[in-house]
């Protein structure tokens, strides 16, 4: 008697090839008798029939160019006629079911664990194990217990235990997603909310991304947000600024994240968007940034050192108003008249139209500072100021 044992499990690629090598030993040898009973082999193959069907029907639906064609999938009486032609009998053995899985579960995770796992964690973490395999609609089995112990304690250790069993598990959990994609950490819905609550960690993100990169906690958050952050403070819109600004971590990153590229975006003209979305973010962000966003914003919008008033650039600049506080209001908005009269007063020629565009940019700032009582900052940082002394640019 020979068992040829584990074909399913095989790489995916060599699958087909064993399992054609297989049929074709068995289909020269169906009908055939020997008269020397000692000279039979009988021959048992255990394998997981969807598995080996789905391999198949994936080989089969390819196209020569590689594409693959989902029209000719076998059905259920195909797949069973596929199997009879290969063996003589088929007997279909149900999966083995556990009784008392929870109990089976704690004696493993004792094995492995010996008097290190409290019953309050070891209770979470079977309830995980039980949800990641309700998620995938399949029984509770041996096997899967003892991997998934296996896979959990070699991840505990390789921790030094750093973080709860519970937490381990969830990353477990997700371990697939956020490995290839670690931004779902920063996604509200990125995580299965029911093995979320059921860690019972308030640092539960902060827990999974150090060991997605496997690197401190603080420096995990680091990787994680900040190039998030610092792209969607010059998106084309504030949503994604407003997203990410619920994500764990942003207050203790996007001071850190503006201080980094405020600098680069003045320098290359992309704070007007930063000014923009940052206005949009604080109507509804109430987290314990708050003051450092304006205050990195408008140290960087100091730094502008002219406002082009003939292409109306002052009017991305208007919404740094909403950002300045009562102290600091008059300085932003002396600099503001400061830097838009430098490009007024660098002209070559100025005319009528310059004019008009001046008289337009000093109205677009009195509107924009008639919200926050600005009107008098507006008319004290004007004193002092010269213009063209062209009388068609007066006269516009």
């Amino acid at each position: 008697m020979v068992v040829l044992d584990n074909i399913d499990r095989l790489p995916r690629k060599e699958i087909n090839e064993y399992w054609a090598l297989v049929r074709s030993i068995f289909s020269r040898t169906q009908g055939e008798t020997s008269p020397n009973k000692d000279a039979d082999i009988t021959a048992i193959v255990p394998y997981d029939r969807k598995l080996i069907e789905a391999n198949i029907n994936e080989e089969d639906g390819k196209k020569e160019d590689g594409k693959k064609e989902v029209d000719h999938q076998l059905t259920s009486l195909a797949s069973r006629e596929l199997f009879s032609k290969t063996f003589d009998e088929i007997l279909v053995v149900a999966p083995p079911v556990l009784s008392n899985a929870r109990e089976f579960f704690a004696d493993k995770l004792e094995q492995a664990l010996p008097k290190q796992v409290s019953t309050d964690d070891r209770f979470r973490t079977y309830r995980i194990f039980c949800e990641l395999l309700s998620d995938e609609g399949g029984v509770t089995t041996p096997r899967q217990i003892v991997s998934f112990v296996n896979d959990l304690s070699s991840l505990y250790e390789l921790q030094d235990g750093r973080f709860e069993l519970p937490t381990v598990a969830a990353f477990i959990a997700h371990q697939d997603r956020l490995s290839e994609k670690p931004s779902l950490l920063n996604d509200e819905d990125g995580l299965n909310a029911k093995i979320a609550r059921l860690t019972a960690n308030p640092k539960l993100v902060e827990h999974l991304a150090s060991m997605v990169f496997n690197v401190d906690e603080d420096l995990a958050f680091q990787i994680l947000l900040d190039d998030e952050i610092a792209s969607a403070f010059i998106s084309d819109t504030a949503e994604d600024l407003v997203k990410i600004s619920s994500a764990p971590g942003f207050d203790h990153r996007v001071d850190d994240v503006l201080q980094d590229n405020i600098d680069e975006w003045t320098s290359t003209g992309d704070l007007k968007q930063v000014i923009g979305n940052a206005a949009k973010l604080l109507v509804s962000y109430t987290g314990d940034a708050k003051d450092y966003i304006t205050r990195s914003i408008l140290s960087g919008f100091n730094n502008v050192e002219s406002i082009s008033v003939e292409d109306e650039e002052y009017d991305e600049y208007l919404p740094i108003f909403k950002l300045a506080t009562k102290d600091s209001l008059v300085t932003t908005v002396r600099h503001y008249i400061n830097a838009a009269m430098d490009s007024v007063n660098t002209q070559e020629s100025p005319n009528f139209s310059s004019g008009m565009k001046v008289s337009k940019f000093l109205t677009a700032g009195d509107e924009a500072l008639a919200g926050h009582n600005g009107h008098d900052a507006l008319k004290s940082s004007l004193k002092g100021q010269s213009l063209p002394a062209s009388p068609d640019f007066i006269f516009g």
